[in-house]
């Protein structure tokens, strides 16, 4: 199995060359010397990428201390040439024979450079600067773990590497928040499959995650910079890893949670509750106590304690009993962490169906119900969805009323505040057993 670096989205797949082959009978695009104005600007960058047009190299890609990108026209010049023409057996219908100078690839140089007067244009777009003078820079930086203004640092746990007509590298924060970037500068986490293996195919173009690093933390820093999101496709602002510091304190391995006799878990999920940059774990139990509908729940949230887990707060009314779906069966929907917050789902009904998704946000001590979505519809006849945001009171009602014979349909919206002086704890809270009424209306809504 062989790495490379990920450089950028676009030409992934071109491989490169350790040493610099003949170039006799390769015509790349000269700079004509006429076209220069006279203005000049020096600036120190490092050497990143190229593009093609025409199955030929056409502009250079650098990098500069910001995180910013700026495109100069191909060129060789003082013996440095950033794009060389490949071996056969490297040559591809993807590359057309070119590749990156692996020598010069992410080395920093000084470049004197200018605007002319009729630039060339790369996407018909992007202005072509032209080089002038070019030095590989001897004072360039030692260490690139420092984060500039235009940097951010986040800790996150690699979940995925998916190689399509884009690179997506998936992370997930301690919050429980999915976060892709479009490359990597240094690391490598996509792993490119021997041709024969078996896990190779079409849809993931024979690169997969590497299994040694998938499911690790790490500490990345990342910049955003403008460039293609897709291969010819539209220029957005891309996520780029530019350093990616294995995390062995986060990755220590945790003792196990010891399941209570008799319990079954139905989920368990990990997501930073309290703000403090530190992951809880939340798990629902099904704790096989009979009760009036089915067998009881519980949701138990643990906190870290060095290397073990330790119960912290649990409900065991939040989640309805196994059988309080109706006909339709377990109302339990799914659990989620969403903005620090405990979001739980419930789904039930016959003909007529039901929904509820309650957010509990820790607050002042306890986990507080601080959002609620209810929904409720009978095919052909009604929908009804009521939004609550107890943090502000806010409510918002809307009611369609459809006749499938007639194919006509009225709405009814409704807005109301209703500010409660404490918001109910999750631990206490049972979904739809809270009634809300409107003013001057038979609308009554349990959530």
């Amino acid at each position: 199995m062989k790495y490379i670096p990920i450089c950028t989205l676009s030409l992934l797949l071109l491989l490169s060359c350790a040493q610099k082959p003949s170039k006799q009978n390769q015509v790349k695009k000269a700079i004509p010397a006429t076209e220069v104005s006279e203005q000049e600007f020096n600036i120190t960058a490092r050497f990143n990428w190229y593009e093609m047009k025409d199955d030929t190299p056409y502009s250079l890609i650098f990098e500069i201390d910001s995180g910013g990108i700026i495109y100069f026209e191909d060129c060789e010049m003082n013996n440095l040439d950033f794009v060389v023409y490949l071996n056969e057996s490297e040559t591809n219908e993807s590359n057309t024979g070119w590749g990156i100078n692996e020598d010069l690839s992410l080395l920093e140089f000084n470049i004197t450079y200018t605007n002319k007067k009729q630039p060339n244009y790369l996407n018909d777009s992007i202005p072509l600067y032209a080089i002038k003078k070019i030095a590989l820079d001897t004072m360039a930086r030692k260490n690139d773990n420092v984060i500039t203004k235009n940097e951010f640092a986040v800790r996150a746990k690699f979940i995925d590497f998916v190689l399509g007509d884009a690179v997506h590298i998936l992370f997930e924060k301690e919050s429980g928040e999915m976060i892709s970037f479009d490359g990597s500068i240094l690391f490598d986490f996509g792993m490119e499959l021997d041709i024969d293996d078996p896990a190779s195919n079409s849809d993931n173009q024979g690169w997969v995650a590497d299994p040694e690093i998938l499911g690790k933390w790490f500490t990345l820093t990342y910049f955003e910079r403008e460039q293609a999101m897709y291969i010819d496709g539209p220029m957005g602002t891309a996520s780029i890893i530019k350093t990616a510091v294995f995390d062995e304190e986060k990755d220590k391995k945790m003792a196990p949670i010891k399941t209570p006799t008799s319990f079954e878990i139905l989920e368990e999920l990990e997501g930073d509750l309290d703000n403090d940059g530190i992951s809880e774990k939340v798990i629902l139990y099904d704790t096989g106590k009979e009760i009036d509908l089915g067998t009881e729940r519980q949701i138990c949230v643990y906190k870290k304690n060095n290397d073990t887990w330790e119960l912290w707060k649990k409900s065991v009314s939040a989640i309805l009993g196994s059988e309080q779906g109706g006909v339709m069966g377990d109302p339990f929907d799914g659990i989620s962490i969403e903005k620090n917050c405990i979001v739980i789902k419930h789904f039930g009904g016959s003909r007529s169906k039901w929904e509820f998704a309650h957010s509990y946000k820790y607050q002042n001590g306890d986990f507080r119900l601080i959002a609620v979505k209810v929904g409720s519809f009978t095919p052909c006849e009604e929908y009804e969805v009521l939004d609550y945001n107890l943090s502000n009171g806010e409510i918002k009602y809307e009611k369609e009323i459809e006749d499938c014979d007639k194919e006509t349909s009225k709405i009814e919206k409704k807005e109301m505040i209703i500010k409660l002086e404490t918001l109910p704890y999750m631990d206490g809270f049972s979904p739809g057993s809270t009634e809300i009424t409107f003013p001057n209306s038979e609308i009554i809504i349990y959530y």
